[in-house]
């Protein structure tokens, strides 16, 4: 698209979609040389994607919008499991857990710590 555009395109879409046509070239080059992407850079490449699709009435802009609802339930479920992980890791200070016996039942403590001499 980006090679035909003036005897092509021009004349139907605008700037807007010539960028996008850009943007997503780049997206391409990214992608072909192993380049990692973040979630947030998958969900712009599906939205200009979609965007694009759209202006020239394609069909395959329904199928894009599923694929940015399914990366944004991945995304957000990955995100209620690191809240669940670190509400499950939170130190037990001054609330211990039921059935744990102290400490002092489990292990001995040297004569000099259990004197209180310990220095």
């Amino acid at each position: 698209m980006w090679d035909q555009w003036n005897s092509v395109f021009r004349n139907t879409l605008g700037h807007a979609e010539r960028s996008l046509v850009s943007e997503l070239r780049d997206i391409r080059n990214r992608w072909a040389h192993h380049t990692p992407f973040s979630s947030d850079d998958a969900y712009r490449a599906l939205d200009s994607m979609g965007r694009l699709l759209s202006a020239v009435s394609a069909p395959q802009a329904k199928e894009i919008e599923k694929q940015k609802m399914a990366l944004l339930r991945v995304r957000f479920d990955e995100q209620r499991r690191n809240e669940m992980r670190k509400n499950s890791i939170r130190p037990t200070e001054g609330n211990p857990q039921g059935g744990l016996k102290p400490w002092r039942e489990v292990v001995t403590p040297h004569k000099d710590v259990a004197s209180g001499k310990y220095q």
